[in-house]
């Protein structure tokens, strides 16, 4: 009888074991997972009309990734994600870290995990040039493209937008009251998407560049750039989550 009890006690240890091996084992191909699901938070569609108050806070924002870009509630400036910190860019040229306590009408984060890396070994006199050498890593045209770019750049051109007070001008005419700034010699990582046509009333069709420098001083939605020799870094999505606001202001627009 003891001897078919510790065969008993021995088969449950096994089996245990096991268990906690699969468990395991999902954690694995969870983590490995992540950098396939794009979080959107709002879309572009609304916030070109003027919709620019949302209940979606930066803390929710920063649980879903770490790296991306977007903007703020009532316009206050850009944002750019990059390896976990996350940067407000406003019109007065200051960078500063951004609060869990503020929200955002509009922004697109996930996990980076890169999927290839590659060299822009090609001299980008503009950002045309730019969005024509990455053209070619776009191998499937119905999904999500995100590159992250790192370089010393012999030119960038980059703007913010001013905070708006309601009744909030529509997105075209707040980008004519933008701040472009222009540096030379700079260090610092272009964070960009690239969307499909189809999903142009989420996000921007084509490229989106940010930028932020490396000693985190300067930052911002980038317009023009000249390089050469830059390393890059290509995550492709294949799965949107879309996180809609769900306060007055937001729904009743």
């Amino acid at each position: 009888m003891k001897k078919y009890l510790v065969l008993i006690i021995a088969l449950l240890i096994f089996l245990t074991s096991c268990t906690k091996e699969v468990k395991n084992y999902d954690a694995i191909e969870s983590s490995k997972n992540k950098s396939t699901t794009l979080n959107q938070f709002a879309v572009l569609s609304t916030l070109i009309e003027g919709n620019y108050l949302s209940d979606i806070t930066y803390k929710q924002i920063k649980a879903k990734g770490d790296f991306g870009l977007g903007t703020f509630n009532c316009l206050h400036g850009e944002m750019v994600a990059l390896d976990g910190n996350f940067y407000q860019a406003t019109i007065d040229g200051k960078v500063t870290l951004v609060s869990d306590t503020l929200k955002a009408p509009f922004a697109s984060v996930h996990n980076f995990i890169s999927d290839s890396t590659f060299v822009i070994n090609s001299l980008i006199k503009n950002v045309d040039d730019l969005k024509i050498f990455l053209s070619r890593y776009i191998t499937d045209n119905k999904n999500i493209y995100s590159f992250k770019i790192h370089d010393s750049f012999d030119s960038l051109k980059f703007r913010s937008v001013p905070k708006q007070n309601e009744p909030f001008p529509n997105l075209g005419e707040v980008v004519k009251m933008q701040t472009v700034f222009s540096q030379n010699n700079i260090s610092g990582t272009l964070v960009g998407y690239w969307f499909p046509e189809y999903l142009k009333e989420i996000n921007a069709a084509g490229f989106h560049f940010h930028f932020i420098s490396d000693d985190k001083n300067y930052a911002g939605h980038v317009l023009n750039c000249s390089f050469k020799n830059a390393n890059a870094e290509i995550d492709i999505l294949t799965n949107l989550n879309l996180v809609i606001p769900q306060n007055s202001e937001y729904q009743k627009h």
